[in-house]
């Protein structure tokens, strides 16, 4: 009767095996120059667990320090995951991640507000399904340097969405690692610096990179696995039934 032991095991773990990844949906990019807010429309694809994740960065040339106060999406305040920053006097280069669970479908405004005008401020805003509605983010991984490579090494899983945000000063060409996709790669009409952002499927560490083509830039890089909906997938000892039977 060894086939039952088999089946009736593979069943019992089952529930355990089904726990959904999460699934990319999509990104929408906005910046401005010299502005305290900025406003972009997002659309939001109907599925179950839904998640927000905005990849907001600034920079202040001159001056210290108006910080991003609120991130909204249809008008519901989206929660401050993590900030990392080059230096907290000028230049200064900002990375932040928010994130909102359950966030409305259809189409609708993300709007960012900072205490006050900054040289530059962007984000990068991504929806996907599947996320974790308790913990949507894991730990932030950040990095900071002067460099032609931006890099940072996230803690993750099989079955999370990694993505990272980053400044750099703009010299030179700034290209994706090979085993992300990158969702955004913006110079600022001023001129001065690059915003950049990307995502990887989920592993127990996941190395997010860039590769700029000259000179020893100002970088600040953050990276976060969108984690879930369970937590992973979980592997409990495996539960036999029918022996002896």
């Amino acid at each position: 009767m060894w086939y039952r032991v088999l089946v009736l095991s593979v069943l019992c773990l089952w529930p355990a095996l089904s726990h959904a990844a999460v699934i990319f949906d999509a990104t929408s990019y906005a910046e401005c120059v010299s502005c305290s807010s900025l406003s972009l429309n997002h659309t939001v694809a109907a599925g179950s667990n839904l998640g927000l994740a905005a990849g907001v960065t600034n920079f202040e040339a001159t001056g210290c320090c108006d910080y991003v106060s609120t991130v909204t999406y249809n008008s519901v305040g989206l929660t401050n995951h993590c900030w990392n920053e080059t230096s907290p006097t000028a230049p200064r280069k900002v990375v932040e991640w928010w994130y909102l669970a359950a966030p409305t479908t259809g189409a609708n405004t993300l709007a960012v507000t900072a205490g006050g005008p900054l040289s530059d401020l962007s984000v990068g805003v991504t929806s996907a399904s599947g996320v974790n509605q308790t913990t949507p983010m894991g730990t932030c991984a950040n990095a900071t340097g002067t460099s032609t490579t931006p890099s940072t090494t996230v803690t993750s899983v099989v079955g999370d969405l990694v993505l990272d945000a980053g400044v750099i000063d703009h010299v030179g060409t700034l290209t994706v690692d090979a085993s992300q996709t990158q969702l955004w790669n913006d110079i600022d009409s001023s001129g001065n610096i690059k915003k950049f952002g990307s995502r990887e499927d989920g592993a127990a560490s996941v190395v997010m990179s860039w590769s700029n083509s000259t000179g020893s830039p100002y970088w600040t890089l953050t990276g976060i696995s969108l984690q879930q909906a369970g937590g992973g997938v979980v592997v409990p000892g495996m539960t036999l039934l029918g022996v002896g039977q």
